[in-house]
């Protein structure tokens, strides 16, 4: 049956952002009755990750897929910060050229920017050749703090005042309001 591969793909995910090596051990052997051998390689490539073997998440990298990134969740799950921004530059490392890979290759920049290292954010993402999609990823990484809400106040104030106080966009008026808390003054 061709659409049972398929099929077994997202509860994989499940169990691989688990744990469950057992339950993925299943889904090998669905995947190899289906003789679907390109996802009983993830799939036992994804078991190894599960299991701490961190170059088969980064082989898991080479055809990013949802497998790919469950894995990785599940090893963040694990791990420290300089352990996850270790695994994060491995996994770029495997990322291919071109804009294909840009995302790839940001990714230490962006989990730099996670842990609050944010000029070390800044130099990853400027040295990770993201050709076109720089200044994008540039201006998504500066953005972080604040949209993840761990911003320090001098970032907060700025982007208040960047905002201004003349909007209809009720998006903004709440977000300045959670920005108003943080900064203190929740009566505005």
């Amino acid at each position: 049956d061709s659409s049972l591969a398929p099929a077994a793909i997202h509860p994989l995910e499940v169990a691989i952002l688990t744990g469950d090596t057992v339950q993925i051990r299943r889904y090998e052997a669905v995947f190899r009755s289906a003789e679907s051998s390109s996802e009983l390689r993830r799939a036992e490539l994804a078991r190894r990750a599960v299991a701490g073997d961190d170059s088969a998440l980064a082989a898991m990298f080479e055809s990013p897929s949802g497998m790919a990134l469950a894995a990785f969740q599940n090893r963040m799950s694990r791990a420290g910060g300089s352990e996850i921004l270790s695994l994060a530059q491995m996994i770029a490392a495997s990322a291919t050229d071109g804009p294909e890979g840009a995302q790839l290759r940001a990714l230490p920049g962006m989990i730099a920017q996670a842990l609050g290292q944010s000029d070390t954010a800044m130099a990853i993402i400027d040295s990770a050749n993201l050709g076109p999609q720089l200044q994008e990823m540039r201006s998504y990484v500066r953005l972080m703090p604040l949209l993840s809400g761990y911003a320090d106040p001098a970032l907060l104030r700025m982007a208040d005042s960047a905002i201004g106080r003349d909007h209809r966009n009720q998006y903004l008026a709440v977000w300045q309001g959670l920005m108003a808390i943080d900064l203190g003054d929740p009566a505005r």
